[in-house]
């Protein structure tokens, strides 16, 4: 650090420099420094890159957003999907149960209809004794017993209830009691007294009591109701213990709770304010990773640039600086600069040809622009010649950077007199120049330093938040995958059991 005196001295020594002096001490320090050139340069990187960036936080939004909508629809078609599993277990049940209700009534109108017959048999069998009927009737009535006995037990075989049961045992005793083959030789016999006895062996008022407890009347009217035959037929389509083992996969409340947390058509709402894949087309379009390297390289280049052609430079392109104007000057012109190792001369011819093309491009931008307004085409037409009067102006310029390549002459001369100049530069100068020099440096450092630490707390902030969202969104897609899957699977199972 400078004493106090030392500093007094300085301070002393620059009030009696020229007024001019001060300014070309600032014009140094803005010429000389390395970030201000580095700006210059990739201003339209930047823009390009920011867009680029923007295009890619657009396309990668609007596929979120398809994305939500589509796990929330998924979710409705799971919880769906496991309703209708359900409904479809109980129908099977319901027509199962109702197949059996028919047969049911069916054989109980039968039941009340044997009872009946069972009772009026008896009664024959005692009128038939009584008045003294044929023994062929007798004997008919016990094969009735038999038949009806016989009857009772394939009900009971079919149906084996405690009920039927009970009536086929009853009935099988009843014909039990009669010999069949006995009451047909006696029939033959013709023996009144005998089928009188055969009559005295069944009790018609018990077995008409019996059949009383029942009208198969009614009963039977009850069974016409349905159709027992194409119930049981209904309820074989389906496989009600089968339909009931898939409903039981799922858990329809719990499956309609997550589709609830969502709302598949506010979310499809959203999805459709975006076209997914026409934002990606348009992220495709640029890199944002290669515009990145193509500015970190640019960067990386100005730090290879001379002391002479890092000023020359600056000086050069002092009109496009702050953004006033944007030139496509990017890496690869960038090291044609170094490999050439350009003078101030041809830096100066470098940087007018971009500076046209810019210029005249901004004109064309601007008839370009006319012409989407008015649908003239004579816009359009003014729009080409600009471009192509700026490709004239570039290539123009261009053609001076081999030129002055050619005149060492010319640059000895201005070598030496910038040599004259310096060495003409007080000690005072040198030192005021080199103290202004640093701090300005530190200053861009410092400025420069504060905009990336700001852009990357921007980029960490956003980063962090589409990973919260990231999370959010698998965590979400994992549980409608799974309702998904079962989903899928349901309907799989019950198409085949249709097929």
């Amino acid at each position: 650090m400078f004493k106090k005196t030392a500093i007094s001295t300085l301070v002393l020594s620059l009030s009696y420099l020229p007024v001019g002096y001060t300014d070309d001490v600032a014009d140094d320090q803005k010429f000389n420094s390395d970030e201000r050139l580095i700006t210059t340069l990739t201003t339209d990187d930047q823009a390009v890159l920011e867009q680029a960036l923007a295009d890619d936080a657009a396309a990668q939004a609007a596929q979120e957003a398809d994305t939500a909508a589509q796990v929330a629809a998924d979710a409705d078609a799971a919880t769906l999907a496991a309703l209708e599993a359900d409904v479809a277990s109980q129908e099977a049940s319901a027509a199962d149960a109702e197949a059996q209700a028919a047969t049911d009534s069916d054989a109980a109108a039968q039941t009340a209809i044997d009872a009946d017959t069972t009772a009026q048999t008896a009664v024959d069998a005692d009128t038939t004794a009584q008045a003294a009927i044929a023994a062929d009737a007798e004997a008919q009535s016990a094969i009735n017993s038999d038949a009806a006995a016989a009857t009772a037990q394939e009900v009971a075989d079919a149906d084996p209830t405690e009920e039927n049961l009970a009536i086929a045992a009853e009935l099988q005793a009843i014909a039990d009691e009669t010999d069949a083959e006995a009451l047909l030789t006696i029939a033959d016999e013709t023996d009144a007294e005998a089928l009188q006895a055969v009559a005295d062996e069944t009790d018609a008022e018990a077995l008409q009591s019996i059949a009383d407890k029942t009208d198969a009347e009614a009963l039977q009217a009850t069974a016409d109701e349905t159709d027992a035959e194409a119930l049981q037929a209904i309820a074989d389509e389906t496989d009600a213990e089968a339909l009931q083992v898939i409903a039981d996969e799922t858990d329809a409340d719990a499956l309609q709770a997550i589709a609830d947390e969502t709302d598949a058509e506010a979310l499809q709402a959203i999805a459709d304010e975006t076209d997914a894949e026409v934002l990606q087309a348009t992220a495709d379009l640029t890199d944002a990773d290669a515009i990145q390297a193509d500015i970190d390289l640019t960067a990386e280049l100005v730090g290879q640039l001379s002391p002479e052609q890092l000023f020359a430079m600056n000086r050069s392109l002092n009109n496009a600086t702050d953004g006033k104007l944007m030139l496509d000057i990017d890496a690869v012109d960038l090291q044609r600069v170094i490999d050439g190792n350009f003078n101030k001369q041809q830096i100066n011819a470098f940087t007018q040809s971009f500076e046209q093309e810019a210029r005249f491009q901004i004109k064309a931008d601007k008839f370009t622009a006319q012409y989407d307004e008015s649908g003239n085409e004579h816009f359009l037409d003014k729009a080409s010649s600009m471009e192509q009067k700026g490709a004239q102006q570039q290539a123009k310029f261009d053609a001076r950077i081999a030129k002055f390549s050619e005149q060492p002459v010319a640059h000895a001369k201005s070598q030496a007199k910038k040599a004259a100049k310096e060495s003409a530069v007080s000690a005072a100068k040198d030192s005021a120049k080199a103290t202004a020099k640093v701090e300005a440096k530190q200053a861009a450092k410092a400025a420069a330093k504060d905009s990336a630490k700001a852009t990357a707390k921007v980029e960490a902030k956003q980063a962090a938040k589409a990973a919260a969202k990231e999370a959010a969104k698998e965590a979400a897609k994992e549980a409608a995958k799974s309702a998904a899957k079962k989903a899928a699977r349901e309907n799989a199972k019950k198409a085949a059991k249709h097929a």
